[in-house]
């Protein structure tokens, strides 16, 4: 994992709530979900200069509690 501090930028795209409890069982998991939407639903026009991004953020506390990701995309 590469962590990068860059300058604010302004990603669309498809987000939930989740903790890592959740994760760990298939009936209740959620990320994996959210990617699936957004590769169905966006069209992201990568020659054209657009990124992808999962953005993990709104922690509650610790591991274990809940947290919100966001499956986005920012235009150029």
């Amino acid at each position: 994992m590469r962590v990068e501090e860059i300058e604010e930028r302004t990603i669309y795209g498809i987000t939930t709530r989740t903790k890592n409890l959740d994760e760990m069982n298939p009936q209740t998991a959620k990320i994996g979900s959210i990617w699936q939407k957004f590769d169905e639903t966006v069209d992201v026009d990568y020659k054209g200069g657009e990124r992808v991004y999962g953005v993990y953020y709104n922690y509650e506390s610790d591991a274990n509690g809940k947290f919100d990701v966001l499956a986005g995309y920012e235009t150029s």
